[in-house]
């Protein structure tokens, strides 16, 4: 019995983690232990929440039982209405368990469910509490808190690739909201290289130039900015950065300038 109680609380605990964006995003990071025992914490806080609610409505069942017990007491009649609460919720199993404790676990499961959703829908709606939580989560990560400065600063970033190609485009979305960490999802404004001498970035392609040319927006028309998406898979980045394309071309023009002096 024990066993199926331990193995039920972490489904639970999973169930949130899994369905609440911040957790998740605790959750992929963790690793060990940690990860059993962050999941663990949500089981077991879920299912007392379920337990306490069972109880509370095995009270007022009995609760009920006992208020309907008083008009046949002032008739004098012998009639006793059983406790509904302890019939109800106290009815043995063959496996041990109570009727209680399984409806404690599945309420504790439909809780933490619901909470989970209920939260990753007011981040989708809610753009600032997005970036909010966004901010404090990205705090102990370089490059999480990267990402996440040049989407509140309105800033193009950088990213350099193991084989010197280089991207530099708009983060698309925060991470944590899609529990993808193996990946870095922007929509790319420039591509090109590093010289394998000097490493300068050297640009190749420019997507804004075609995306203003074929007048391509961010949610209207047969292409949207979307369908430009790239997945840059985190472990082939060699470094990112913020990127202004101003002080590129300064950095540029005042290169060019120092090396005809």
């Amino acid at each position: 019995m024990g066993v199926v109680i331990v193995f039920v609380v972490l489904v639970v605990g999973f169930l949130y983690t899994y369905n609440h964006p911040p957790s998740r995003f605790r959750q992929y990071r963790a690793t060990g232990w940690n990860s059993y025992f962050h999941i663990a914490a949500w089981g077991v806080l879920f299912s007392t929440a379920g337990a306490l609610c069972t109880l509370a409505m095995m009270w007022l069942l009995n609760a009920l039982s006992w208020f309907a017990d008083f008009f046949p007491f002032i008739i004098g009649s012998e009639f006793r209405f059983p406790l509904l609460g302890d019939s109800i919720f106290t009815y043995g199993l063959p496996a041990h368990l109570s009727v209680g404790t399984i409806f404690s676990l599945i309420l504790g499961a439909a809780m933490a469910y619901g909470q989970a959703k209920s939260k990753g829908d007011e981040f989708k709606r809610d753009g600032k509490a997005l970036m909010k939580e966004y901010g404090r989560l990205s705090q102990s990560d370089g490059l999480e808190h990267l990402l996440f400065q040049s989407m509140q600063d309105d800033l193009l970033v950088l990213i350099t690739l193991k084989s010197r190609k280089v991207y530099v485009g708009i983060v698309q979305q925060p991470r944590f909201l899609h529990g993808d960490l193996e990946n870095v999802v922007i929509i790319p404004m420039l591509s090109g290289y590093r010289d394998k001498d000097s490493l300068a970035f050297q640009i190749s392609h420019s997507y804004r130039e075609y995306y203003d040319k074929h007048d391509i927006r961010e949610a209207e028309g047969r292409l949207t900015l979307s369908h430009f998406r790239t997945v840059i898979p985190t472990a082939e980045i060699e470094s990112a950065s913020l990127f202004d394309l101003q002080t590129y071309t300064q950095f540029q023009q005042d290169g060019n300038h120092s090396a005809k002096s």
